[in-house]
This record gives C-alpha cells, sequence and structure tokens, in this order.
C-alpha cells in the first residue's frame, strides 16, 4: 500500500473491518480498503505530522491528533472533516 510520502506513524483498523487508517509525517489520514489496497480517502486539514489516528466505535467517524496541536474529526464515508479542535499541547 503506497501514498504516503513520509513516514507513517499511527494506523488503526476500523471496526467495520473494511478499512485502515493511517496517519502520517506527511500531514495526512489516509483511509484503506482492506480487500484492495487501495487508498479510498486522503484527508488532508493539519499542517504537521499526524500522530494518532482512532476510528469511533462504530466506524463512521476518525479522530486525528497532530503536532500542529488540532484534533479533527472526519466523516469516513465523505472523508470531510466535521470539526476541529485547536490548541492541544504535547500531541
Amino acid at each position: 500500500m503506497q501514498g504516503h510520502s513520509n513516514y507513517v506513524l499511527s494506523v488503526m483498523y476500523s471496526p467495520r473491518r473494511d478499512q485502515i487508517a493511517s496517519g502520517s509525517k506527511d500531514e495526512t489520514v489516509r483511509l484503506w480498503d482492506v480487500d484492495t489496497c487501495e487508498c479510498v480517502h486522503t484527508l488532508q486539514g493539519h499542517s504537521d505530522w499526524v500522530c494518532s489516528v482512532a476510528y469511533s466505535p462504530e466506524g463512521d467517524r476518525i479522530a486525528s491528533g497532530s503536532k500542529d496541536k488540532s484534533v479533527r474529526l472526519w466523516d469516513v464515508d465523505t472523508g470531510e472533516c466535521l470539526a476541529t479542535i485547536l490548541g492541544f499541547g504535547n500531541l
């Protein structure tokens, strides 16, 4: 599975068992289809390394944490950023 242009720092398997999310030093989150190994969404919005990714229990949302001191909430199906929380330290 190629797509990130820098090191991957976080990976999580979806509770739906159909996707893998990865966060990278390239400032993106990528969603991968488990069956095809294709990138289905590239989530852009962070301005520094994405250090953590986590799915909601239902698997329909992803939270990403970045060294830019923000946490973003994403819709898995559309790739849309639903919310941004700014000002977190030590991420």
